[in-house]
């Protein structure tokens, strides 16, 4: 059994708890992007709502600044990290459960007992979960435009909710090696990631000056993007770029 075959094993268990958590965070994506337009008719609604952010310590820590002053960057500012949380967790609890989890229950020892790597086990499931978070950026990405809102903000948004996975995952490949349990490993990767999560969150609280401390953790990367606001694309370089050390690690 080889690793692409390991790949098909997971997909296949996972066949209904994948698409339903990718097509959840999809919805809550649409269902929020309504609201606002409802919320915010107009575009001084808008500026108001805005500004009004920038006055309030408990969201900007929570959830960041908006970055522009349109529907979608009302939306994204207050969904976007919200969307890298789920994302995360998801990824986290599924990369997990089909490596330490399954070393538990004694499923790796059924896989090891055919022709596989050592490895193979974690580099399928470190696959399978990047690439179903590749597929949350693409339909994030496709229910923005439908909604409306710019293809280039929209694919942003989908970028940044999938970092969170990517980030999330590239953590719990680590932790599942350094434990021996399942739920530590887990809720290890999951702290971490929420620490960097509220780093970044104090980062933007404390202004322009404060700004180099988000600068430190992936969270400040990948959430300061900027969809809808004069999206920064480089971000996401580093974001691949600590996911590729911390799969090497």
């Amino acid at each position: 059994m080889n690793t692409t075959a390991l790949i098909r094993l997971i997909l296949r268990r996972d066949r209904v708890w994948q698409p339903l958590w990718i097509l959840s965070v999809a919805l809550f994506v649409a269902t929020t992007v309504t609201t606002i337009r409802q919320l915010l008719p107009t575009r001084d609604a808008v500026l108001h709502y805005v500004e009004e952010i920038a006055r309030n310590p408990v969201i900007l820590l929570l959830q960041g600044p908006a970055y522009g002053d349109s529907v979608g960057a009302a939306a994204a500012q207050q969904r976007a990290a919200a969307t890298t949380i789920f994302a995360a967790l998801a990824s986290i609890v599924l990369l997990v459960k089909h490596t330490r989890s399954d070393e538990e229950q004694g499923r790796r020892e059924l896989v090891g007992s055919a022709a596989v790597g050592r490895r193979a086990p974690l580099t399928a499931a470190l696959t399978v979960v990047l690439g179903a978070n590749l597929v949350l950026a693409a339909l994030i990405a496709v229910v923005g435009v439908s909604a409306g809102l710019p293809p280039a903000g929209s694919l942003a948004w989908g970028l940044t909710a999938a970092s969170g996975g990517w980030v999330g995952a590239a953590l719990a490949a680590v932790t599942v090696q350094l434990t021996q349990s399942a739920r530590v490993a887990g809720a290890a990767a999951f702290t971490v990631f929420f620490a960097a999560y509220l780093l970044r969150g104090v980062s933007d609280l404390g202004g322009p000056g404060m700004e180099w401390l988000g600068w430190l953790v992936p969270n400040g990367w990948f959430l300061r993007a900027r969809a809808f606001g004069g999206e920064q694309w480089w971000v996401f370089a580093l974001v691949a770029a600590f996911v590729a050390a911390m799969a090497w690690a």
